[in-house]
């Protein structure tokens, strides 16, 4: 029989939901311009992409593929990191890397708990040694919580005489007595910066004793994400001190990797001398192609037909196209079925899997395929999420109260399109109680995410009007001379009066 829609595992919205709540999600995971096998690569240790492209969902997947093998591999949140606390740790350093040698400890406590956690074929010995080393600074063995090792980190440091140094066993088994046994491990009185190094060799040293590989990626490094200096001084030293750390593996031969995985708009706000050495030749970028000539020449579509394909076996004889054609209603609300999907989306596979879960929701259970009323029903619900998906990425770029009348000011246009003329008026009749939210951030922050797109109007026989979004073309800045068109996503959220036909 042909399968209802509900059948379908297109999968969850949020990638660390789908890990959690998808079997087998690794089955569904489509493989947008063969980043797996990029991740691969030694100097390939950053993965980047705007917020909804599957970074999270990559790293899993490559993670969960290197654990069959038996290989040390996990992904590690910094969502809880306690990034105020980094002020204890900057000395009289004042650049943008001046946190570089915490990220690193924090880094190495990572590697070493890990390794205690997934002590098979490692030296015992060394892994005591390891143990008790960790346990001295109250890291109990197993318990991967990166984000406390600050934390902890300076509790202990200033428990210390005079508010400086701890006891902790000195990491020696790499160093051999007269007699030409090992020393036995012994404790001394040391600051954090004092062990860094001593703490990599000895790991280094398990890891070239040892076949097992180890894969560690830190994501949800945007949780915390506001535009302040110190949180900038925070990543970069982040990103430094994982390239420091991969360094090191490969000058050893050592086949281990630190990975990282951040959103495109926040590396843009970065400024650094080394900066953008470390993102060409070091990272991976996830971007879905939504810009042939025709929308269903978008891998949004290929990724849609994948999964299908994946979920049931009646489809495995149908091309992309015959799929979609099968599947997919020719026609929604006056438009290509393709083009409507597409052009409500930001270019993301995250906006395309909503609306199509949305529409399984509803009525998934009694439908083979997707047809063009189902699509309007549920373009409310839609526009609303898209709103707050938009809200979301604005976040730490902009307060909460300049995002609110970025959006009160756009409710005011009611149309789909707008002259800047038009905008600036509104803007005069616009109650601001922050002074420095001037009309032109509040057009260009809308912008970048994708809100507003600037679009010069033609005749169809011109060829139709020509759009232009940010998510199409990352360098792409607004044109105040052009027209504006406000994303048709979001007009039933704003309240934009649409076209008879839409």
């Amino acid at each position: 029989m042909r399968p209802k829609i509900h059948e379908f595992k297109f999968g969850e919205v949020y990638g660390e939901n789908e890990v959690l709540y998808l079997d087998n999600y690794s089955k569904y995971f489509y493989d947008i311009n063969s980043s797996l096998g990029k991740l691969d690569k030694a100097n390939k240790m950053i993965v980047i992409g705007r917020k909804g492209t599957g970074k999270t969902l990559l790293v899993n997947v490559y993670c969960d593929a290197k654990r069959k093998n038996n290989d040390i591999a996990v992904v590690e949140s910094l969502k809880e990191f306690v990034f105020h606390e980094l002020i204890h740790f900057q000395g009289q350093d004042v650049s943008s890397t001046k946190y570089v040698p915490i990220f690193k400890w924090m880094i190495l406590v990572n590697i070493a708990k890990n390794i205690v956690k997934n002590n098979s074929g490692f030296n015992s010995e060394k892994v005591s040694q390891l143990e008790s080393f960790l346990r001295s600074f109250g890291h109990v063995a197993g318990e991967l919580r990166p984000e406390q090792t600050v934390e902890i980190t300076r509790e202990y440091q200033s428990s210390g005489e005079a508010g400086f140094g701890f006891k902790v066993p000195l990491l020696r088994g790499e160093a051999k007595a007269k007699s030409g046994e090992v020393e036995k491990t012994k404790e001394i009185k040391r600051n954090y910066l004092e062990c860094i190094e001593s703490l990599q060799f000895f790991i280094l040293e398990m890891l070239k004793e040892n076949n097992k590989k180890v894969f560690i990626f830190y994501d949800e490094l945007d949780d915390k994400f506001d535009a302040t200096i110190e949180y900038k001084n925070a990543m970069i030293s982040f990103l430094n001190a994982v390239m420091s750390i991969n360094k090191s593996f490969m000058q050893n031969n050592i086949d281990a990797k630190i990975g990282a995985v951040i959103r495109h708009d926040i590396i843009n706000t970065f400024s650094s001398p080394n900066i953008n050495k470390i993102i060409e030749d070091n990272s991976v970028t996830l971007d879905w192609c939504t810009t042939g000539e025709r929308a269903s020449d978008s891998e949004i579509f290929d990724m849609l037909a994948f999964k299908i394909k994946n979920s049931t076996s009646y489809y495995n004889g149908l091309d992309g196209a015959d799929l979609f054609g099968t599947v997919f209603a020719d026609r929604v609300a006056g438009e290509h079925g393709s083009v409507y999907i597409l052009h409500r989306t930001l270019g993301r596979p995250r906006d395309a899997i909503r609306m199509l879960t949305y529409i399984q929701d509803e009525f998934g259970e009694n439908m083979e395929r997707f047809e063009g009323p189902m699509f309007t029903k549920i373009s409310k619900k839609y526009s609303s999420y898209l709103l707050r998906e938009i809200r979301s990425e604005l976040a730490g770029h902009l307060s909460d109260s300049e995002i609110d009348a970025c959006f009160s000011l756009l409710r005011l246009v009611k149309k789909r399109g707008f002259t800047f003329n038009l905008i600036e008026e509104k803007y005069s009749g616009l109650d601001l109680s922050q002074d420095s939210l001037t009309l032109g951030k509040m057009l260009s922050s809308l912008f970048k995410v994708g809100a507003i797109g600037n679009v010069i109007r033609r005749s169809k026989v011109d060829g139709g009007d020509a759009y232009f979004w940010s998510y199409n073309d990352e360098d792409l800045e607004m044109d105040l001379s052009m027209n504006f068109e406000i994303h048709c996503g979001l007009w039933d959220a704003l309240g934009v009066v649409k076209p008879k036909s839409r």
